[in-house]
């Protein structure tokens, strides 16, 4: 139930993702109040959003997605290390329904149903904006859940310099470089990264049986090796105002795994991406006009061979290409205590495939949006408004179908001091089907032409606190939602090896978040956050209403402390540690005992230490899973208990303690 990463009844449904469809590519403190000054774009408005700095620690982090865990609401599927597939959760909304932005250009694209987060290389990116419910119009109108925009390096003024790199448990191996330059005529910034493990950790096997005595495995077939590259021009000093040129590129190729208790040997996948974006600004902050064409490709081929293929299944080799053209503008006009924001954006995208053996495919997506956010500010209340109509044709297999989505939501807020606000939102979403839903993809999925788009109905309401005193700052927000879903797409198994989409599912989530953000004098920072998620089966669905919704845990807690200490012989040392807490969730729709993701709570640390005879260079080690946990007992519904692994969704092994360590440069460093 839910979508395709969730209601996957067997196993080999998965490979479809993997061989036809498989996922598109994807400021100053770390997530501290700090974080405030740089993410402010974020406060505005009524949404509840949390600003997520990227630059320091996503130099050489594993991926985006073990950097968002601080963020309420928001829960990182992962099936397996950080090479591995990952999805975003938010509140209790899958991949497919959470829309995630690479510097303004949507990612999602009609050929699959979610962004896989671990394509995204981290060393290239600076923040990342989670936007929990609605999101600004400019990111279109399709996200139910919410929305995650991921905003790339900026050159600064001046020359500057970084550069580093990193070793670490199971052949893990990072580095990434940065030079910009920037001054009155313009500015120019080239980064790279690369990213790559033998990935052979070790991991508990239960064979498929967690009633019984499991063995101590190697994770075999599970290396990997990524090289991504960001260069960015832009003529003009203010780069608000500044004609720009982006352009993102990356390669990986890793062997896949399969499940812990379904190991393979040979499968591998081979992905490239593009990304090319040139932008240019006109006017002044009030009144200002932002025209843009980007251009994304990618292409995925994976071979299911070897000695042991994926799921035991025949070998074939698969190749899946997606392309997306999109021009655009989007505007800001202030008038008084009125702020609109209009947006306007044509796309076309193309999806094709073959498979050994069953043929080819090709089909294509049209899409024109035009939308709308705005404010109105009547002393302490803020009035935000906001509503997009998208415009979709699909041509594919015998025939085009047309149709649009339209999206609605009011939101509002009051701030009778500056140390308190209230706020509420509510809104209509929409989601069309894939082209892959709606056309097959030759492989394992049967196309439906007569699936309706996916609709979500979301509501919350908040206070947020901020408050400073001398040398403490802080900021606490605590929010309640609901999202009401219908028309969810699920697959059904219509033969052994064959799945057709159908509106047969719907969904009722309702959730209590809550973060707190504080500092004191720049030498420690606390972060907390908690998610309370009820996601289950609306009562009208047959056989599954009113049970939880796989792959969504009703508890998330996430905690961070960072302390900084400086002495003019020694240098800066910097200790961080984190624990985060991840309650059990269900495997499938109908929420069998022995289909159990278990609960896992997992603690992180970090030592950094910049000598003051190199204040420019910095020595840092760490750990992931510190108590290197990698089973947990649970017990089962006749009173008997087992000794389970720790996995993920599909159940997919999880490392245990994993340790880092690794030298950076800066010229800016302080």
């Amino acid at each position: 139930m839910y979508n395709r990463a969730t209601v996957r009844p067997t196993l080999p449904a998965a490979l479809a993702a993997l061989a036809i469809s498989a996922p598109a590519r994807a400021q100053e403190s770390e997530a501290t109040v700090r974080g405030e000054r740089d993410g402010a774009r974020v406060e505005a408005g009524t949404r509840f959003a949390t600003a997520v700095d990227l630059r320091a620690r996503g130099a050489l982090a594993e991926s985006v997605g073990s950097l968002l865990d601080e963020a309420p609401g928001v829960h990182v599927r992962r099936m397996g290390d950080g090479f591995a597939p990952q999805s975003i959760t938010l509140r209790g909304a899958p991949g497919a329904h959470v829309t995630v932005a690479l510097d303004g250009v949507p990612l999602n694209d009609a050929a699959s149903d979610g962004v896989d987060l671990s394509l995204v290389p981290p060393s290239l990116l600076e923040r990342a904006d989670v936007y929990r419910g609605g999101a600004p119009m400019r990111l279109g109108v399709s996200g139910l859940g919410g929305a995650l925009e991921l905003i790339t390096r900026r050159p600064r003024a001046g020359l500057s310099v970084t550069a580093a790199a990193g070793y670490g448990s199971f052949g893990a191996r990072r580095a990434m470089a940065t030079v910009g330059v920037g001054g009155a005529r313009g500015s120019a910034l080239a980064a790279v990264g690369y990213r790559g493990t033998d990935g052979d950790f070790p991991y508990h096997d239960d064979r498929g049986y967690p009633r019984l005595p499991g063995v101590t495995a190697t994770r075999g077939n599970n290396a990997a090796d990524a090289v991504d590259a960001l260069a960015r021009a832009c003529l003009g000093a203010d780069l608000a105002r500044a004609p720009c040129a982006l352009a993102v590129l990356g390669w990986r190729d890793r062997e896949v795994p399969g499940p812990g208790s379904q190991p393979a040997e040979g499968p591998r996948l081979s992905q490239h991406r593009a990304l090319l974006r040139l932008s240019a600004p006109f006017g002044a902050a009030r009144r200002r006009v932002e025209l843009w064409a980007a251009l994304i490709a990618r292409r995925d081929v994976f071979a299911n061979v070897g000695p042991a293929p994926l799921f035991n299944a025949a070998p074939f080799i698969s190749r899946a290409d997606s392309a997306a053209l999109e021009v655009g503008a989007t505007g800001a006009l202030a008038l008084g205590p009125v702020a609109l924001e209009p947006v306007v954006r044509a796309r076309r995208e193309s999806f094709g495939g073959s498979v050994q053996v069953i043929g080819d495919l090709d089909t294509t997506r049209w899409s024109a949006l035009a939308g709308l956010d705005g404010e109105l500010r009547l002393g302490p209340v803020r009035l935000a408004p906001a509503a997009g109509v998208e415009l979709l044709r699909d041509e594919g297999g015998a025939g085009a179908d047309a149709r649009a989505l339209v999206t609605a939501r009011l939101g509002a807020s009051w701030t009778p001091a500056r140390w308190f606000e209230l706020r509420a939102n509510v809104g209509h979403f929409e989601r069309a089907p894939t082209l892959p839903e709606r056309y097959g993809d030759r492989g394992f999925i049967r196309g439906n032409p007569a699936l309706r788009p996916e609709r979500a109905l979301n509501a919350d309401a908040g206070v947020v606190l901020r408050g400073e005193a001398g040398g403490l700052r802080a900021r606490a927000e605590v929010a309640a939602y609901l999202r009401d879903v219908r028309d969810l797409i699920a697959l059904v198994q219509v033969n052994r090896m064959r799945f057709q989409p159908f509106n047969v599912a719907a969904a009722t989530v309702r959730g209590v978040e809550a973060q707190l953000r504080a500092s004191w004098r720049d030498r420690v920072e606390l972060t907390a956050s908690y998610a309370l998620t009820d996601a289950r089966a609306a009562d009208d669905v047959p056989s599954i209403g009113g049970r939880a919704v796989p792959g969504v845990p009703a508890h998330d807690f996430y905690a961070a402390a960072t302390g900084r200490w400086r002495h003019r012989r020694v240098g800066a040392v910097t200790l961080r540690a984190d624990v985060s807490y991840v309650s059990a969730a269900w495997m499938e729709e109908k929420n069998l005992d022995d289909l159990v993701i278990p609960a896992r709570t997992l603690v992180g640390a970090s030592l950094a230490w910049a000598p003051a005879f190199a204040p420019r260079f910095t020595v840092t080690a760490s750990a992931a899973n510190l108590l290197d946990v990698r089973t947990v007992t649970r017990p089962f519904l006749d009173g008997s208990a087992g000794v389970a692994p720790v996995v993920d969704f599909l159940g997919y092994p999880l490392p245990g303690r994993s340790l880092f360590a690794s030298v950076s440069f800066a010229t800016d460093a302080r």
